[in-house]
C-alpha cells in the first residue's frame, strides 16, 4: 500500500514529533537493524535509510515505534498529527525549549496529578471558542506576579483537597 503524497510530505518529521513526545525508556541499547524493520517501517522511515546505522540505538528503537504507531493510524488521526507537527514545525527555538521543559514536568506528575490536568484540558477544550478567548485573554492580563500567586492558590488548594480526601477516608476530623 502506497502512502498518498500529501501524508508522504513531512511524515519523516512527525515521528520525529512523536519521538521527542514518547516517554518510553529504552533499556535495549542495541537499536534495531534497518534490514529487521519490515517493508512498511521502510515506507514510512525510508527518507532516514541512509543515516539509520549512524543513529544510536535508542533513537532506531523510538523510530521504529513512532513509525508503527504513524501505521496503525487512521487518516484522521494522521491528519490531526500532522497539523501538530506543523504547529511545532512553526515553533522558535524558545518556544520548543518551553514545550519540551512542560512535558517533562508532565512526566514527573503524579498519577492523580496527571488525571487532573488532563481533565482540566478536556473542560478547556470543550468551552466554546469565546469562553476559551476569554480566559486566554484574562491569563494574559495578569501580571507575572499575579499569575504566581494564582498558581501557588490552586497548589494550596490542592494540597487541601487531598489532605481532605484523606481525612474523610481515613475517618479522621469525624465525630
Amino acid at each position: 500500500m502506497r502512502l498518498p503524497e500529501c501524508f508522504q510530505r513531512g511524515l519523516t518529521l512527525a515521528i520525529a514529533l512523536f519521538v521527542l513526545c514518547s516517554g518510553a525508556a529504552y533499556a535495549d541499547e542495541t537499536g534495531v537493524r534497518w534490514s529487521d524493520l519490515s517493508p512498511d517501517q521502510h515506507r514510512v522511515l525510508g527518507k532516514m535509510s541512509a543515516d539509520w546505522d549512524s543513529f544510536t540505538g535508542q533513537r532506531q528503537n523510538r523510530l521504529a515505534q513512532g513509525a508503527n504507531r504513524w501505521l496503525n493510524m487512521d487518516s484522521n488521526q494522521r491528519a490531526q498529527a500532522q497539523q501538530r507537527f506543523n504547529r511545532w514545525r512553526s515553533f522558535t527555538p524558545d518556544q520548543k525549549t518551553r514545550v519540551r521543559e512542560l512535558f517533562r514536568n508532565y512526566q514527573r506528575m503524579s498519577p492523580d496529578r496527571k488525571r487532573a490536568v488532563r481533565e482540566n484540558f478536556q473542560r478547556f477544550r470543550q468551552m466554546s471558542p469565546e469562553n476559551r478567548k476569554k480566559i486566554r485573554n484574562n491569563w494574559r492580563r495578569l501580571t507575572p506576579k499575579q499569575r504566581q500567586r494564582l498558581q501557588q492558590k490552586r497548589r494550596n488548594d490542592r494540597i487541601h483537597d487531598q489532605q481532605r480526601r484523606s481525612d474523610r477516608r481515613s475517618g479522621a476530623g469525624s465525630d
